[in-house]
Parts: C-alpha cells; sequence; structure tokens
C-alpha cells in the first residue's frame, strides 16, 4: 500500500514539471529509485520467509523421524527437501543460517536487513523472531 502510494506521488511529480522541472524530474527518478530498492528488499524478505517455513517443516519433520535434529541443511536433501534452497535472490547474505549441536541452542535464520537484522525461528516458542 505504501509503495503504491509512493508510485503514485512519483508519477504526480515526474508528469507535473511546472516548477523546476529538471530538479523536479530527478527528484522523481531518486523516488521511483527508492520505491524499487524497497519493493525488492520486500519481496525478498517475504520470499526468505516462505523459503524459511519450508525449511522449518524439513527440519521438524527430520526431528520426529529420526530424534535428533540435523547435523547441516544438507543432511535434509533428498528425504525432505529436494535441494537447500537460497534464502533470497541477492549476491550476498542470500544463504540461510544454520547451526546445530547437541547441547545448544538450534539456530536457524537469515538476514534481513545485512548485516545489521536477522530473522530467525525460534523452534522452542514456534515463531519467527528477529533480532537488530
Amino acid at each position: 500500500m505504501v509503495l503504491w502510494e509512493g508510485l503514485k506521488l512519483v508519477i504526480i511529480l515526474t508528469l507535473g514539471q511546472t516548477f523546476h522541472g529538471k530538479r523536479l524530474a530527478k527528484l522523481g527518478i531518486h523516488a521511483l529509485t527508492l520505491v524499487a530498492v524497497m519493493a525488492t528488499i520486500n519481496f525478498n524478505n517475504r520470499l526468505a520467509r516462505t523459503r524459511g517455513d519450508q525449511v522449518v517443516s524439513a527440519i521438524k519433520e527430520y526431528k520426529a523421524r529420526h530424534d535428533r535434529y540435523p547435523d547441516a541443511l544438507q543432511g535434509l536433501v533428498p528425504d525432505f527437501l529436494p535441494s537447500v534452497p537460497k534464502a533470497k535472490y541477492a549476491l550476498a547474505f542470500n544463504e540461510f543460517y544454520y547451526r546445530y549441536s547437541p547441547g545448544e541452542l538450534l539456530r536457524f535464520g537469515c538476514f534481513v536487513w545485512p548485516p545489521f537484522a536477522w530473522s530467525f525461528y525460534d523452534f522452542e516458542r514456534n515463531r519467527w523472531r528477529s533480532v537488530g
């Protein structure tokens, strides 16, 4: 909704170039770029959550069958997942983070706003949480 309103504002600003035409056009281009970047980040984070939910389900199924968590995400292939998915479409910070050792807290998640914030699944509470 916010993205759509921002896009409408950019169109109005870009088409109505009566006041300081070139500056207004540049502002419109910058605003449109910002809207596109934010939409891409939002899409990628939703994609990571959807794919993350699939991996979480596979981890839970693995635990139910073997009475322990897998040592690595690759241990879910091919019985529980056809392959380990990338978290999102990006050149960096595009993979899920997984760490488990018996007696330690299971960690599974991905970066949301690298390198400042990341989302992880809390297996004790059965829900996603964010840090950062």
